[in-house]
């Protein structure tokens, strides 16, 4: 486990606050965070964009071809096409 004294503060994305309210039967409900709904927003998208570099950075998963960084899919086809063939050596197949 991580020492808390030693490991390095995360840094987050900044995110916009508006003033954006909404009235539900006479109440004024504020929705700061309103704009992020606007999914295809550059705004939202380079938010989102930002959130996911960190948690990815967090978490280390490898991502697959075709889905993100990672190994293109003629390198993971390259490894299973070594391992199928060793195993088929080992066991005597051709």
């Amino acid at each position: 486990m991580p020492d808390p004294l030693t490991t390095p503060r995360l840094s987050y994305p900044q995110v916009r606050r508006s003033d954006h309210t909404d009235d539900y039967f006479g109440e004024t409900v504020p929705d700061p965070y309103r704009w992020l709904e606007d999914q295809g927003s550059p705004e939202t998208r380079a938010f989102v964009d930002a959130q996911n570099a960190l948690t990815r950075s967090l978490l280390h998963l490898p991502l697959r071809a075709g889905h993100g960084p990672g190994k293109p899919a003629r390198l993971l086809t390259e490894e299973k096409a070594d391992l199928y063939a060793f195993l088929f050596e080992a066991l005597g197949e051709k």
